[in-house]
């Protein structure tokens, strides 16, 4: 191959290098401008949609659960107060599903359902302030077939270490949006919510 054929052929492809123009300048700093105007919204709501999904996540696991001990207890023959699952005892009603009746009042009931139902259960508060560790605060109300177990998401409180954590949901600061699931025992049913107070 010829050279100085290569050679004139390099030097006929360099160009002379410009900047952008002000107009260009101009376009891009505009086009940068409503791309931030319409993506920043979008990414300041994503840990609410964080805690929303982690609930959700946590709610499921648990529903499963619950399906898990009930269809254990039609196994077994329908025992009364309680079932065996890997060696864990799971305490149940009479329609078999989990509601932790060896607890000493609501709350305890409501978090010796979970605990008990679930191998990896996360940590959870029935105390008055929030400790290192822990994902969600327990509230009980009602007994036998109106009891209600609500599981709270501790982080969608805007809590932190050390903080008094609300013993009702009337307790919760004025205009606070929080996300957490609610559990009934006579029935179940495990239902996800996303709340303002």
């Amino acid at each position: 191959m010829d050279l100085d054929f290569v050679r004139k052929g390099v030097s006929t492809m360099k160009t002379k290098q410009q900047g952008f123009t002000f107009v260009e300048l101009v376009i891009v700093v505009v086009v940068l401008g409503l791309l931030a105007a319409v993506a920043l919204p979008r990414f300041i709501n994503l840990t609410d949609e964080a805690e929303v999904a982690s609930a959700e996540g946590v709610a499921g696991g648990f529903a499963s659960a619950v399906g898990l001990v009930r269809g254990q207890w039609e196994v077994d023959g329908r025992p009364a107060g309680e079932v065996a699952i890997d060696g864990i005892t799971v305490d149940v009603n009479g329609n078999g599903y989990p509601d932790g009746n060896s607890g000493v009042d609501e709350r305890q009931q409501c978090a010796l359902a979970m605990t008990q139902s679930l191998s990896s259960s996360p940590k959870l508060t029935t105390a008055d302030t929030f400790a290192d560790g822990d994902r969600f605060v327990v509230w009980g109300e009602g007994a036998g077939a109106d009891r209600l177990c609500t599981y709270v998401q501790l982080y969608s409180l805007g809590l932190e270490q050390g903080d008094e954590v609300p013993a009702t949901a009337d307790a919760v600061e004025a205009g606070r949006s929080y996300v957490g699931f609610e559990y009934r025992p006579e029935t179940g049913q495990v239902t996800t919510f996303s709340r303002t107070n």
